[in-house]
Order: structure tokens, then C-alpha cells, then sequence
């Protein structure tokens, strides 16, 4: 699997698994999933695709990160 190819199916499931889990209402706290998800990717990115730790987070959708700093929803933005 390529780095896009994992960018692209990582990203789809975590956000499929924060739609479930808003659907069930199991969802807490939105921007602590998040987290957790990026600090998985990031770990991928540098150990398996080699990646920089300065360029670590070039595999996380910058709409995770901006997003909950302006108070809006992953799942109100489209992807």
C-alpha cells in the first residue's frame, strides 16, 4: 500500500468511525478522537513511510486540525 493509498483509507475510516459514533452517541469529545487518530497516522507516516518528523503531519487532513479550533465539526465540513 502507498502512502496516498493509506492517507486515503485511513482518513475515510476515522471519519466513518466518528459519524458511528455521533450516530450512537458514544462521541465525547471530538477534537480528543481526533487526536488519537493523528498520533496513530503520524506514527505510520514516520516509521513505515520513512517521513521526516518536520514533515509528519503532511498525512492528516488539515480540516482535523482547524476544524475543532474553530469550534466547527469534522462532520459539518465537507471532506
Amino acid at each position: 500500500m502507498t502512502k496516498s493509498e493509506f492517507k486515503k483509507e485511513a482518513q475515510k475510516q476515522v471519519e466513518d468511525t466518528l459519524r458511528k459514533r455521533e450516530e450512537f452517541g458514544t462521541l465525547n469529545d471530538e477534537p480528543d478522537f481526533l487526536a488519537g487518530a493523528m498520533s496513530v497516522m503520524i506514527l505510520v507516516n514516520e516509521k513505515f513511510f520513512g517521513t521526516s518528523y518536520e514533515k509528519s503531519m503532511d498525512i492528516v487532513s488539515p480540516v482535523w486540525v482547524f476544524a475543532p479550533i474553530r469550534g466547527d465539526s469534522v462532520l459539518d465540513t465537507p471532506s
